[in-house]
């Protein structure tokens, strides 16, 4: 339930949502009045949150709270890496690597790098259904064999895998992978139940080179908006049911 109402007001949705009802509202006489006033409130929005000054800003405010490891200097004792599985679906015909989402991809390919500093390390995948496996047997093609690796596929939120994975390695110190957005709440959830996580955190969104074309108003700059809505309200449902 709490998904669903995420992804309701998120401002792609509210703004299509609103547009929806706005033009049902104009085939009424009686409510054109209102549906000037919600139509004006619908492109306000997409003018200011597909704004990619916006939105990267909204998003960076989140993604830039960790710093990338890019040491692991003090971390020879480590030798769990966790990465939180993102999306991942099975497709016949399809080649494994194209069976993952860009967030999944990400995570897997800083676990290998910070692998590769850290030889001694396994690595555990946390997630919920087939993503965990999926991104196992991904894991395997990119080279990754002859190494046991850990999946926890019964953890369908954040919550659940810090609960799970505790459950699998106690309070043990370990290096925690996952998108930056997602990382300040992955961190205070691994924190509140006790566990010592290190940030590891990739896929970051809000670097990129701007052009001049990119200050125009997009469908895809409301995308970030839309990322960072999300994790501004899981943190907050998550502080209100005490999980961070």
């Amino acid at each position: 339930m709490t998904e669903i109402l995420k992804n309701i007001v998120t401002p792609s949705n509210l703004i299509i949502s609103l547009s929806v009802a706005g033009i049902i509202l104009l085939l009424f006489k009686r409510s054109r009045r209102s549906a000037g006033f919600i139509i004006g409130i619908c492109i306000t929005s997409y003018l200011i949150l597909g704004n990619v000054i916006i939105s990267l800003w909204l998003l960076g405010t989140l993604e830039h709270r960790y710093k990338p490891l890019a040491s692991t200097a003090g971390l020879q004792d480590v030798k769990i890496i966790v990465i939180l599985a993102g999306y991942a679906e099975r497709h016949a015909g399809l080649p494994l690597s194209s069976e993952v989402n860009f967030a999944s991809a990400y995570r897997l390919i800083e676990g290998l790098r910070i692998v590769h500093m850290l030889p001694n390390t396994e690595i555990l995948i946390s997630g919920g259904g087939d993503v965990p496996g999926i991104m196992k047997e991904l894991l395997a093609a990119m080279g990754h064999t002859g190494r046991r690796i850990v999946i926890d596929n019964k953890s369908g939120s954040t919550h659940e895998s810090a609960e799970n994975v505790k459950g699998l390695i106690g309070g043990e110190k370990f290096i925690l992978v996952t998108s930056a957005a997602h990382m300040p709440r992955a961190i205070g959830t691994f924190e509140k139940v006790g566990m010592n996580p290190v940030p590891a955190p990739t896929n970051y969104m809000s670097v990129k080179e701007r052009r001049f074309m990119d200050y125009l108003p997009s469908p895809h700059h409301l995308v970030y908006a839309d990322l960072a809505m999300h994790e501004y309200l899981g943190m907050a449902w998550y502080r209100l049911t005490d999980r961070v």
